[in-house]
């Protein structure tokens, strides 16, 4: 992952000029796809059901025989109970899986609208963006007015930001 380059301590927005004179540039990358992963939370919703189902199933038929005469009761029983052991520990990686999708697909979310609303704001602005698969790189040429690179300075600002959140 790319990092923004650090803002300098002063501006770099020439005062006594009143434009930039040199060309600059500032580039993230964000790999997330959030749709993606979201779309794996929501699937995880079937197996959880056929699980709690399959458990159901298992211990109500367990709760049959276990009580019947026969010489295979008893291995009957201990296959249906590792079948309710085993589907047991399967819902609960399903349930954690879901969760940790939920978990960073809603952080993802936020990062991504940010991003977005920095090219949103970058474009409206006249700066040039360029994307590359999941890189974008933000910049401007040299001799743009000062005001440019206020906007310019203050876009960079709010890419290290979110950054951060990743």
């Amino acid at each position: 992952m790319k990092q923004c380059p650090p803002l300098p301590a002063t501006s770099t927005v020439p005062e006594s000029a009143g434009t930039v004179e040199f060309a600059e540039s500032f580039s993230w990358d964000f790999p997330v796809k959030v749709d993606a992963i979201l779309s794996l939370k929501d699937q995880c919703d079937k197996p959880i059901a056929a699980l709690d189902e399959a458990i159901g199933d298992a211990t109500a038929a367990r709760g049959m025989v276990e009580h019947q005469r026969a010489r295979l009761v008893e291995t009957v029983v201990e296959h249906l109970t590792n079948v309710i052991s085993a589907s047991e520990h399967a819902l609960s990686c399903f349930r954690s899986l879901q969760s940790a999708l939920e978990d960073y697909g809603g952080a993802m979310q936020p990062v991504r609208t940010e991003f977005q609303a920095i090219i949103t704001d970058a474009t409206a602005a006249g700066l040039m963006v360029s994307q590359a698969g999941t890189q974008v790189t933000i910049s401007h040429p040299a001799d743009v007015p000062g005001g440019i690179g206020v906007i310019f300075a203050s876009l960079r600002s709010r890419c290290e930001i979110n950054q951060r959140k990743f």
